[in-house]
């Protein structure tokens, strides 16, 4: 019976030194990967800064709403991934809306300031949470600039980092400054799970990283399923009616607020890979055609105006990312993220409307 009981004994503690080893070893492999990667495989994200603030980068955000509230006239710029990587990126290279503040603020003699909000993945429907947590600081928004992707609106869902958005940005703001202090007073006083949490991960630290394995089993799995579908970066993706109009419906909102107070939208057809060439792109031609009109039935307001962007960057200003599948080749062509060549015609023709608009 004692021998059983080793037996059984041994083999539990075998397999729980081999599940340690494979996770430590797993995790490695993980930290080597993103090490080398340096973001969206071969788009670089840039830096938060004076001018451009990552979406979650809340200290940022609190300077750049401070900025904006004391200028004599201000822009903010939203975007996703576009506005905040450069591909093949080199040393010393800004993006586009980094060079549009620079720009208009010299052009001008620092009258009007420039300044940016991107997040990965942005929705329609995120964008609005954004702006509408900002005003609740409140923050002044001259006149408001939106990319527009077919892409953000496949969506339905408000990411974590942006839900009580305002409690993080809004730092000056007295009723809300009273309201975060009483949650982090709330959140001082440790429950006995959170205690026994700590005591759990203090004695194995390779559980600290669990969220690291987990997000990237996750990007397993989805590459598997790529390679199972055949799914590659230029394949077509139809769009999602439900999730089309939750976004749309939040454009709206945002356009038709600020039209009501009398105050400038600017949205812009983002560029797209291969439109300008006639070469296929990641969308049934229909699906994208239908979105370009909605987005101009959108800004029929007196205070919004439309601009198409998605052919004024060539084929080889573009670049590759990481293959999206297991088994197709390394790299594939990137329809998001284009290279600095790219930042700068797009930060230029941005700067021409922008300085017509400011005119008028």
């Amino acid at each position: 019976m004692t021998n059983k009981y080793s037996q059984n004994f041994l083999f539990s503690l075998l397999v729980v030194l081999l599940t340690f080893s494979g996770l430590y070893i797993y995790l490695k492999t993980i930290k080597k990967e993103v090490n080398k990667d340096g973001g969206f495989a071969d788009a670089t994200p840039t830096i938060s800064n004076e001018f451009v603030c990552a979406a979650n980068n809340f200290e940022c955000v609190k300077t750049l709403i401070s900025d904006l509230n004391g200028s004599n006239e201000n822009v903010l710029l939203f975007g996703n991934s576009q506005l905040g990587a450069i591909n093949q990126f080199s040393k010393g290279e800004i993006n586009y809306a980094h060079q549009l503040s620079i720009e208009t603020e010299k052009n001008r003699n620092e009258t009007v300031k420039v300044r940016s909000i991107w997040i990965p993945n942005a929705t329609f429907a995120e964008f609005n949470e954004i702006y509408q947590s900002m005003k609740k600081c409140p923050t002044r928004i001259d006149n408001l600039i939106i990319p527009l992707f077919l892409d953000d609106t496949r969506e339905q869902n408000i990411r974590e980092s942006l839900k009580n958005y305002s409690l993080n940005v809004c730092e000056s703001f007295e009723y809300l400054s009273q309201t975060k202090n009483e949650l982090e007073t709330n959140l001082d006083i440790p429950s006995n799970s959170d205690k026994l949490d700590k005591s759990i991960l203090k004695s194995i630290p390779v559980l600290n990283d669990i969220q690291s394995i987990n997000t990237h089993f996750r990007v397993y799995l989805y590459k598997l399923r790529n390679s199972f579908f055949g799914i590659k970066a230029s394949s077509k993706r139809k769009k999602i009616p439900a999730a089309y109009q939750f976004n749309l419906e939040a454009l709206e909102s945002i356009i038709g607020s600020r039209d009501s107070l009398g105050k400038p939208t600017i949205i812009y057809l983002a560029p797209l890979l291969h439109f300008a060439s006639g070469k296929e792109i990641p969308y049934f031609r229909d699906d994208y055609l239908n979105f370009k009109n909605d987005m101009k039935d959108i800004c029929n307001k007196e205070n919004c105006s439309y601009y198409d962007f998605d052919s004024i960057i060539p084929d080889e200003k573009w670049g590759y990312k990481a293959s999206t599948n297991l088994q197709g080749e390394k790299k594939e062509l990137d329809f998001m993220h284009f290279t600095y060549d790219g930042h700068k015609i797009l930060s230029k023709k941005l700067g021409i409307i922008l300085n017509n608009f400011l005119d008028y």
